[in-house]
Parts: structure tokens; C-alpha cells; sequence
């Protein structure tokens, strides 16, 4: 069975990271908010596509002096959003 997900956690107060992982295991993000970002992260583990995409996003929003994004993807309380499962 394949499956499907987006996961997501508020990464400060105006600005969510949604982390989507595709059927082939290809990871792609979206911040949400204010200063919106897309980006792809690619086939790698889920611990990983957390780090990359926060990596990004937290480049991305210093930018807008935006400082208090969270250091490490493992101290964000991710949520699963959508699940998707095919056989």
C-alpha cells in the first residue's frame, strides 16, 4: 500500500510549515502566512525533509527579521493535516 501525507506545525506567529510527502516518496514544503515559500526537499527521510524544510524557512523569514522560528524541526509539535493511502 502507498501512501500519502502532509504534516504541519506553526513555526511563529503568523507563518505554518507544511511538510507534503507524494506517493514516490518525493518531499516538498510550503511556509504559510505572510511571507509566503515553496521549496522541494526531495527523496529522503521525514526527520530530514523536517530539518531541510525549517532550514529553509527559517532563512526565508530572517529575511523579514523574523527571529523566533524554533532551532530544531524536533522541537516543533507537528500534526498530521491529510493522509492518503492507496492501494
Amino acid at each position: 500500500m502507498k501512501s500519502a501525507e502532509t504534516i504541519i506545525a506553526k513555526i511563529e506567529a503568523n507563518h505554518w510549515l507544511l511538510l507534503k510527502r507524494e506517493f514516490g516518496g518525493d518531499w516538498s514544503f510550503e511556509v504559510w502566512g505572510i511571507h509566503p515559500l515553496r521549496g522541494r526537499v526531495g527523496v529522503v527521510g521525514e526527520d530530514t525533509a523536517k530539518e531541510r524544510a525549517l532550514c529553509a524557512a527559517q532563512q526565508h523569514l530572517e529575511n523579514y527579521g523574523l527571529r523566533r522560528v524554533p532551532l530544531q524541526a524536533s522541537e516543533l509539535p507537528w500534526r498530521v493535516a491529510v493522509l492518503q493511502q492507496v492501494a
